[in-house]
């Protein structure tokens, strides 16, 4: 990388290269056109090390379709005795990082599905300098044409920040409703219980699916949906509710609801029994709750997403339960009361 910014360089995150490789192979795909180009200039103006990752990411690329398997193969004995060999070995390895990366990139683009596993989180760049954070277990399917920018959440969590296009509606079918972005930034969570849907900036309009939405601000007050304005605010259906019926509203703290951003979970006087739940949601090893009274339990605080261990320990000690862990279970249950002394007499 011999134009880049050095400063630049220090910033190259793993996300950053991350998106550096979606952005490659987006343009090396058969669904490249003006708008895709539109998207990667916006993309690499944003940030210095934006250019930077794509020029290493590039410079691999270019490299490793210059790789010979025998010449590889006769690197392989040398390995263990020559710096040079380290060398070579450690530049192979990142070739093939960065060709597995745009590899299934490009598969992902084609197919248009989008998934992150149990703890993992994205940020998608979308062709249109549209972004898409995605949280733990989600799957989208981006389906975008000339007319209309839409994204399916088939089951997760994610936070859109979508940018304004008047003429290309952007909307997010979530079950049984839909939400019109209005150059607006917000919340979608989905699972088989409830749809979630937050406001953080703009304005939204939700409604069901399969009810024509509105391109504007105008028409979309004046549609059959519920209209959103006010940052935080909250709609909240339950999965099966009828489409006239009245959702729940209410205002979370954005910054306790958006805390995984971070890493984190926030609760804020929920019962043991919900916590244990959305903890569950960042780790393959499982919480169990095996006193039905301790569900009632009311938990405050921020924990680390994804660390079971931990946040079991500190309700241990906070709650007097006792904590017995094996294998992929992590099994809390209420303390045995230590056996009153004899009454005197």
């Amino acid at each position: 990388m011999n134009s880049a910014d050095p400063v630049a360089r220090d910033k190259l995150t793993r996300g950053v290269r991350t998106d550096a490789a979606a952005w490659l192979a987006r343009l090396h795909g058969p669904n490249r056109n003006a708008q895709t180009e539109r998207g990667f200039r916006r993309w690499l103006q944003a940030d210095g090390a934006h250019a930077a990752a794509f020029e290493m990411v590039t410079e691999v690329w270019d490299k490793a379709g210059r790789i010979r398997r025998p010449a590889y193969s006769a690197l392989a004995p040398a390995v263990g005795r020559t710096r040079f060999g380290f060398a070579m070995a450690g530049a192979a390895m990142v070739a093939c990082t960065v060709l597995v990366s745009v590899l299934v990139t490009m598969q992902l683009l084609r197919k248009d599905v989008t998934s992150t596993g149990v703890g993992e989180q994205r940020i998608i760049t979308l062709d249109d300098g549209s972004r898409m954070f995605l949280n733990t277990a989600t799957r989208i399917d981006v389906r975008y044409d000339s007319h209309e920018r839409r994204v399916l959440l088939l089951e997760g969590e994610a936070l859109f920040e979508v940018a304004r296009e008047p003429s290309r509606p952007f909307v997010v079918d979530a079950g049984e409703r839909q939400v019109l972005a209005l150059g607006t930034s917000f919340l979608v969570r989905r699972s088989d219980a409830v749809l979630a849907v937050t406001l953080v900036d703009g304005s939204i309009e939700v409604a069901p699916v399969g009810q024509s939405v509105a391109a504007d601000a105008a028409s979309a007050a004046a549609g059959e949906g519920r209209r959103i304005s006010v940052p935080g605010q909250r709609l909240t259906f339950a999965v099966g509710q009828a489409v006239d019926q009245a959702p729940q509203l209410d205002s979370p703290s954005l910054e306790k609801i958006t805390a995984w951003r971070q890493g984190q979970v926030a609760f804020d006087d929920v019962p043991l029994a919900d916590a244990v739940a959305e903890m569950n949601r960042y780790s393959k090893v499982r919480l169990e709750l095996q006193d039905p009274q301790a569900t009632d339990i009311r938990i405050s605080g921020i924990f680390r997403a994804g660390d079971a261990a931990n946040f079991a320990r500190a309700l241990a000690a906070t709650y007097e339960l006792r904590v017995t862990a094996g294998g992929k279970r992590i099994v809390l249950d209420t303390a045995p009361q230590a056996s009153a002394p004899p009454e005197q007499f």
